[in-house]
């Protein structure tokens, strides 16, 4: 809220003048990655909150975010816009598995989605005999 002055009126006079908060940002979008390696940290793409003029609640499940390139966390905190933000987490220890993590900014969300690569080809040779596994 502030407070403006206009020529035409009395100098003891004020006129409140406020900017409705906007709470809901633009779309954000993370880039899904496939093929990664089991059992390892994956981080998200990065991007810019955009769309709001308040403080407004982020949060994640499956995984943690940051802000800014600060701590990476996973209680609910506020982020404002012109924030940078990333999310990051631990993909699965099985091959080909899809390991989520979703991030919430007011009532906008996407979910990052990393995919362990498929487990690897083992040939043996028994004599004449040749098994794949």
């Amino acid at each position: 809220m502030s407070w403006l002055y206009h020529p035409l009126l009395p100098a003891s006079a004020e006129i409140e003048s406020s900017v409705p908060s906007d709470t809901t940002p633009d779309q954000f979008t993370f880039t899904d990655q496939t093929n990664v390696a089991t059992n390892t940290v994956i981080t998200s793409n990065s991007f810019v909150v955009t769309g709001i003029n308040a403080d407004t609640v982020i949060s994640v499940t499956g995984g943690s975010y940051n802000i800014n390139g600060g701590a990476y966390q996973t209680t609910s905190s506020t982020v404002a816009g012109g924030e940078t933000i990333t999310v990051r987490h631990t993909s699965s220890s099985n091959y080909s598995t899809a390991t989520n993590t979703t991030l919430t900014i007011g009532a906008v969300s996407d979910t990052f989605t990393s995919t362990t690569e498929a487990a690897p080809v083992v040939a043996l040779s028994s004599g004449s005999i040749l098994l794949i596994f």
